[in-house]
């Protein structure tokens, strides 16, 4: 590990970086799984459009000298999975979406 200062904030990164982030493909290939999972049985693919964004966002390489394109792939994860939720809840209370 080794100090980072990035945009006046101090971070730990790892001294031997190179790949994609490994943390963020182990949480979201269970992300995938189950947008595949409620695609199939609930006709919904914004959950999957998500992870899949999410997944995009941190596997292509970008040379910008910024991490908005990161932290905006990951607010339209967290959207996404906010209107799964909402629309299953409608869905199991039996109001139509």
């Amino acid at each position: 590990m080794k100090v980072e200062e990035k945009f006046g904030a101090l971070r730990y990164v790892n001294a031997e970086s190179g790949g994609p982030p490994l943390m963020v493909f182990i949480t979201i290939i269970p992300l995938l799984a189950a947008g595949f999972y409620i695609l199939k049985q609930q006709h919904w693919i914004w959950m999957l459009a998500g992870a899949a964004i999410m997944t995009a966002g941190n596997a292509i390489p970008l040379e910008l000298n910024s991490t908005a394109v990161t932290n905006a792939s990951e607010l339209i994860l967290l959207i996404s999975l906010w209107a799964t939720k909402f629309y299953l809840d409608q869905k199991r209370r039996g109001v139509e979406v």
